[in-house]
């Protein structure tokens, strides 16, 4: 699987000329200053779909999940319903960028996802990028709905 995250580790910290912070910025908005995890457990609904549920134990489930594997002119398929860890964590270019790490449990295969923390402490947002050009925005938003 290739989302923006991974795809950070084998680029190193610029992509097409721009940091990760100014495309974070461009895509999700300004990063909640002091935000925690227990800030983010809830569950989240995304646009136009996808269903996310981070708990404070530190697992998580998705629905209706939105998924690009990795490789080129991979199209994005959809899982039904997985379970895993979530952690929050620094994005993998270490540039102070918070990100949700998501390992997921699809039907017996590891999938990982990354999402983008923002909005505020009391009302957090996540967005996680489809793949592709990173400078293209083509994220699933997700907004807390509990």
């Amino acid at each position: 699987m290739l989302l923006l995250g991974l795809w950070l580790a084998a680029a190193g910290p610029t992509l097409s000329g721009c940091s990760l912070s100014a495309v974070y910025v461009l895509c999700v908005g300004e990063q909640p200053a002091g935000i925690t995890s227990a800030d983010l457990a809830g569950t989240y609904r995304g646009d136009p779909n996808g269903r996310l549920t981070l708990a404070a134990d530190g697992t998580v489930t998705v629905s209706d999940w939105s998924h690009r594997p990795h490789g080129a002119g991979a199209k994005v398929v959809r899982i039904a319903h997985a379970s895993g860890t979530w952690v929050l964590s620094e994005t993998t270019a270490k540039d102070g960028i918070l990100e949700v790490a998501m390992t997921l449990d699809a039907e017996g295969a590891a999938v990982h996802e990354y999402a983008y923390v923002g909005g505020s402490r009391k009302k957090p947002e996540l967005a996680y990028h489809l793949g592709g050009d990173p400078d293209d925005c083509e994220t699933v938003d997700l907004t807390r709905a509990s």
